[in-house]
């Protein structure tokens, strides 16, 4: 009989007891390592289908990320453009004063809705342009005259 590799020649029955219990021992630890393996295997397949999934949602919002990008910058390049252009010096717009009338509102809120859109401007300031926008003494002069201004109220002048 020829010895099993690296082993000695079994030759009673407690020895081949010992060689099942062992060779066992050894499908549980083989069995183990192939569980461990696939298990391991199955996370990095999951990582992998985790990082794929991330990685398609980029590429998903990549063109809307471009297009917003490429929007801002038309917006101010056609803006430098614009003004470069524009070489000669126009003379100063004087706003249109507002004496109350209806009719007139259209004209002067097109003009002072330039200044009550820029953020820049504190809102106590717009209260003074608009107290200088109003024709005295009329009806929308009462109106603004009647509240301090003061940041919270320069809404409330305009509506």
């Amino acid at each position: 009989m020829q010895p099993p590799p690296g082993g000695d020649v079994v030759t009673s029955a407690y020895d081949v007891t010992d060689v099942i219990r062992t060779t066992c021992d050894l499908g549980v630890a083989v069995g183990y390592i192939c569980v461990s393996q696939c298990l391991r295997h199955k996370l990095s397949i999951n990582a992998y289908e985790e990082d794929f999934l991330s990685a398609e949602k980029y590429r998903d919002k990549y063109p809307e990320l471009c297009s917003q990008i490429e929007q801002l910058y038309l917006k101010d390049s056609s803006t430098k453009d614009f003004s470069e252009k524009r070489k000669l010096k126009l003379p100063k717009i004087e706003l249109k004063k507002f004496d109350g009338d209806a009719k007139d509102y259209l004209t002067f809120w097109s003009q002072f809705r330039k200044i009550h859109e820029d953020s820049s401007i504190p809102n106590e300031d717009k209260c003074q342009y608009l107290l200088q926008a109003v024709v005295p003494k009329s009806k929308a002069a009462r109106v603004v005259e009647s509240f301090p201004a003061t940041e919270d109220n320069y809404p409330k002048e305009i509506s």
